[in-house]
């Protein structure tokens, strides 16, 4: 297939931003400017992508799938490398749903970011059953991610499918607009669902920016330790209590906490303990000592 990133090109008018919502959250609904009709979706775990970015950061991506996607037009292996050789590859365009990073713990116990990418369940399928589509669809997303997070994943690292899992940590819901859309239209797509404004974005849960390890993860725990995604705060202040941790933008006007999570148990807050350095420049990793 070739290689050419202008026959992977998606419209990005095709990637809607996913605010994460409360597992509670009902749907459908209007959005948040109350004119746009929405669904609150959580997506069907697909296929677990593991890779790197080019510092070397690990990075995981669960592609996920929903009904309530959009399907892109159907075609045939045929039809889509004939497609991708063209001169309008842009022609072929993928319905795709971005969410921000959640951190997991990965096998090894250490912090990693995934990124969660919901596509149509027939879509899906297609993709599942190709090494065509899944390769195309893979490099697809790989690119959305970039454009839209601007981080740069490795080129020569593999995008490789984990064999033995289908999900890594928790799925995160998608906000989901709903618009007519026309996929025959290959220089303005109406939209079926389209990028959130960043000023209409929901504050993500507080549960998706920290992960808390117990060690040793049977009986009673010597310590804590604790991962929080801080890529979203400019000066990040920390607040720790006995069994409470606390995590503002000291930075920002807004008084929500960023973080805000009972520990599972009491802590030393003196013996607290920030590693350094970092695991990685967006993750603070914090050691505490359990009373």
């Amino acid at each position: 297939m070739a290689t050419n990133k202008q026959l992977l090109e998606i419209d990005p008018d095709l990637m809607p931003h996913s605010n994460l919502l409360l597992n509670n959250e009902p749907g459908p609904s209007k959005s948040l400017d109350d004119s746009v009709p929405w669904k609150s979706v959580k997506p069907q775990p697909g296929i677990c992508i593991k890779t790197r970015k080019r510092d070397g950061e690990k990075v995981f991506i669960n592609l996920c799938h929903t009904k309530d996607m959009p399907a892109p037009r159907d075609v045939s292996e045929a039809e889509l490398l004939k497609i991708l050789e063209s001169d309008q590859p842009g022609s072929y365009r993928i319905a795709m749903s971005l969410a921000d990073a959640h951190i997991e713990a990965d096998k090894g116990g250490n912090p990693c970011l995934v990124y969660d990418v919901a596509i149509n369940s027939d879509f899906f399928k297609k993709v599942n059953s190709s090494k065509l589509f899944k390769r195309f669809v893979f490099t697809v997303i790989s690119e959305g991610l970039e454009n839209k997070y601007k981080f740069e994943l490795d080129p020569k690292a593999d995008l490789i499918e984990l064999k033995n899992r289908r999900v890594m940590g928790i799925l995160q819901y998608h906000r989901i607009e709903q618009r007519p859309i026309n996929y025959g239209d290959p220089v303005k797509p109406k939209l079926l669902i389209e990028e959130l404004d960043s000023a209409k974005s929901e504050t993500s849960r507080s549960q998706d920016n920290i992960v808390i390890l117990r060690t040793p993860d049977t009986g009673k725990p010597d310590h804590l330790r604790v991962f929080i995604l801080v890529r979203n705060i400019d000066t990040p202040e920390v607040l720790l209590g006995e069994d409470r941790i606390i995590v503002k933008d000291s930075s920002s006007v807004n008084t929500t906490p960023y973080v805000d999570e009972f520990l599972p148990c009491h802590v030393q807050c003196e013996r607290a303990l920030v590693v350094t350095p970092r695991p990685s420049p967006h993750v603070l990793e914090m050691i505490l000592p359990v009373t």
